[in-house]
């Protein structure tokens, strides 16, 4: 059990990460902070890619933060 539990780990870390920190990033409060600490174990010991765990992480925060790019770039408005 515990075998097969780590191999699915390993095959779905990277989406782990982002649905993880996707939903940390909507306001749900479910902590992102342990899967990023196991994330990162399995990267330091070469059984998950970094780049794709950290790109994973970037990609789920840039989501949150599309209204208020989109906002910044967009005409002013006039705030009252």
């Amino acid at each position: 059990m515990q075998a097969h539990f780590i191999y699915l780990l390993e095959s779905y870390c990277v989406l782990i990460v982002f649905v993880s920190v996707l939903i940390d990033q909507l306001g749900i409060p479910i902590p992102a902070v342990p899967v990023l600490i196991v994330a990162g174990s399995l990267a330091a010991h070469g059984k998950v890619s970094g780049v794709e765990l950290l790109a994973a992480a970037v990609v789920a925060t840039t989501g949150d933060l599309t209204p208020e790019l989109v906002r910044a770039a967009g005409p002013g408005r006039p705030t009252a």
